[in-house]
């Protein structure tokens, strides 16, 4: 194999590679629990606790920080069959957290979930 053949597979593996690693998490996990009472608008970029690739990520890690923080909260979540038919993902406002989808800031600098 020629050397100018070489490199092109090789710049073409590196690429398909490195398409995994800059895939963007479609799960935002918004975490408010500490709060005195829950906030008037928990989509802000200060409750923004980290951002995972499927929902059940995203209440694991927040169920860990409940359970690090001494919240005893009760198990309100759906299971996949459930979350696949639904026209409305619940929210856990109740719970000091939400997992939102999709969440992109708009032109007046507010946080947009789906």
């Amino acid at each position: 194999m020629n050397h100018k053949v070489r490199n092109t597979v090789f710049l073409f593996l590196a690429i398909i590679g490195l398409s995994g690693c800059i895939r963007t998490p479609e799960w935002t996990l918004f975490y408010y629990a500490e709060e005195a009472k829950t906030p008037q608008n928990p989509l802000q970029a200060e409750y923004i606790a980290g951002y995972y690739d499927t929902i059940d990520q995203c209440q694991a890690k927040a169920k860990g920080m409940l359970r690090l923080s001494g919240k005893n909260i009760p198990n309100m979540e759906m299971d996949a069959d459930s979350l696949e038919n639904a026209t409305a993902i619940p929210v856990a406002i109740d719970k000091g957290y939400q997992c939102k989808q999709l969440c992109q800031v708009n032109d007046d600098n507010a946080i947009i979930c789906q």
